[in-house]
């Protein structure tokens, strides 16, 4: 964004349009195709009358960031964030549009570069939703050993127990059936031995 104005207007643009690209975008219907070539949304019926190239259109329940938006100022932030890579790329930036057809009257001179970036991005984004799975399984995987562990390890406990109770009984028993021992004086050893003389 060059100016000021340019920003108080991209977001006045996000606030306006947040309900029917996330919250509409979502269902049937709705505002479900975004196009990065010109940085617009259009319904999923309308993808073939605008013209936008195919390669540079996506669902936006294929993008994360964007569909979990949860504000204005959140979509804003992405937005914007894409038309920074416009800008790096060295493409015309479009401010965004609803429902427009694709922008083919310029000179797309870096449309097989952008093309490449776009691959390259899509293969990124499914390398990280395979090891988003991969990293969910293994989690699963790792919370059911936990749960064997904790049972177990109550077991255990439970069998200690009942062997420590068992073991206090029979040491009871055997104190109690165990005859005292008894021990006679010197003192009455010697009487005993003066009476018999």
């Amino acid at each position: 964004m060059s100016s000021a104005d340019d920003t108080k207007e991209l977001k006045t643009w996000c606030r306006l349009h947040f309900r029917d690209i996330i919250s509409k975008g979502l269902e049937p219907g709705g505002l479900s195709i975004y196009h990065d070539c010109c940085i617009s949304f259009c319904k999923r019926g309308c993808l073939k009358k605008y013209s936008h190239p195919q390669v540079q259109s996506v669902s936006i329940k294929k993008i994360p960031s964007l569909y979990q938006a949860e504000s204005p100022d959140d979509l804003y932030e992405w937005i914007r964030s894409r038309m920074l890579v416009h800008y790096k790329l060295g493409k015309k930036v479009h401010f965004p549009s609803i429902n427009t057809a694709h922008f083919d009257n310029e000179v797309e001179h870096t449309d097989e570069e952008g093309s490449e970036s776009v691959e390259l991005l899509g293969k990124r984004l499914k390398e990280m939703e395979e090891q988003k799975l991969k990293t969910e399984q293994q989690l699963s995987e790792l919370k059911e050993e936990n749960k064997r562990l904790v049972s177990s390890t109550k077991s255990w406990h439970n069998k200690y127990q009942e062997l420590l109770t068992r073991f206090e009984g029979e040491k009871q028993s055997f104190t109690e059936i165990t005859p005292k021992k008894h021990f006679i004086s010197k003192e009455t050893l010697t009487n005993d031995m003066f009476f018999d003389l």
